[in-house]
Formats: structure tokens, C-alpha cells, sequence
């Protein structure tokens, strides 16, 4: 049976599959060091960088190990950022949380919505029992979006990370399913 990538519907976005088309939109964000700061990788220095990300998204879902979404601007149809899971242990009914977004688009309620988005597939449709973050203590941003959307901070991975030449702590912020039905 072939895996089909989900097209998820909010007020404002289109969360779809990334696709080689998609490689340009992705690079102006993926290349930002603003942006990236708190990714956990080093921004993206050439568009092959992304086509091999683009590629690494269909793989990781074809190996039910990840569900990247693009997520798609309805107002102009580009793609102004991503987000899903990745980390997926279908046998474990988990998944981990990832978002991206271009910085012109911050501060306006596009994580929110897409979030409540993916957290409503990854509780009803993939059958998860538990999402979890894993956010850099200085990413206020990130910590406030997770909370704002239900998840609670359960505590602090020490020295977790190692990017930009540094070993950096990661903050787990997790939700369950019955407290996801509890709202």
C-alpha cells in the first residue's frame, strides 16, 4: 500500500507535501540565520542543501519515521514554512514536533494554527498517544507556542544538542492524548 502524503485545510494555510517545486520558497527561510538559530542545524548555504531535505521528507514518511508538511500561504500559495513530526515510533505511538517559519510571517498566529492543525492528524488520524518539543531555553518564542497550544514543559535535557560549535540544553515539552480530549 502506498503511504499518501495528508493535504490539512486551516482559515489561512494549506499544510501539504513539500515538493522539488517548493525548493526556492524553502530556501529563503532555510538559509536565514535568524530563522535558524534555534533549528538545530546551520542555515542551508545552496538550494541542493534543501532538494536534499525535500528528499529526505518523502523518504522519512515512506519509512513511517516522519510527517513533514509544508506549510502554504493560501493568500499567494507559497510556502512560508513547515512543520510535523518527526522521530515517529508508530509502535511506540509517539512522534516529535517540529516548526519552521519564514520571519515575516512571526507574531501573527500562523504556528498556532497550524499547530492545533497537526496536533488534531497526529491524535485522530495517526492514532499517537503522545507529541512532544524539544525547545532551546532561549527560544521564548518556541516555549510560548508549545504552551499556548496545550503542551507542558516536563523538563530540561542537559547539554542535549550539539550545534554551532556548542553543546546546548533542550527543554521537553509533551502532551497526551487524553489531555489533548480534555480541551
Amino acid at each position: 500500500m502506498k503511504l499518501v502524503f495528508p493535504r490539512l485545510e486551516t482559515e489561512r494555510l494549506v499544510l501539504r507535501q513539500v515538493v522539488p517545486s517548493d525548493a526556492e520558497d524553502l530556501f529563503v527561510y532555510l538559509s536565514d540565520f535568524e530563522v535558524m538559530k534555534y533549528y538545530g542545524t546551520e542555515p542551508f548555504e545552496n538550494i541542493e542543501r534543501v532538494d536534499q531535505a525535500i528528499e529526505k521528507y518523502d523518504t522519512m514518511f515512506r519509512e513511517q519515521r516522519g510527517l513533514r508538511l509544508g506549510i502554504e500561504w493560501k493568500e499567494s500559495g507559497k510556502l512560508i514554512g513547515n512543520c510535523g513530526f518527526y522521530n515517529w515510533m508508530p509502535d511506540q505511538f509517539n512522534a516529535e514536533m517540529v516548526v519552521v517559519l519564514r520571519k515575516e510571517y512571526w507574531q501573527q498566529g500562523i504556528m498556532t494554527e497550524a499547530l492545533h492543525r497537526m496536533i488534531s492528524y497526529g491524535f485522530e488520524e495517526m492514532g499517537l498517544h503522545r507529541i512532544q518539543g524539544m525547545v532551546e531555553p532561549g527560544n521564548i518564542a518556541s516555549r510560548r507556542l508549545f504552551e499556548k497550544v496545550g503542551f507542558t514543559q516536563e523538563g530540561v535535557l542537559r547539554d542535549y544538542t550539539f550545534v554551532f560549535g556548542e553543546f546546548r540544553d533542550l527543554m521537553v515539552y509533551g502532551m497526551l492524548k487524553y489531555e489533548y480530549e480534555q480541551k
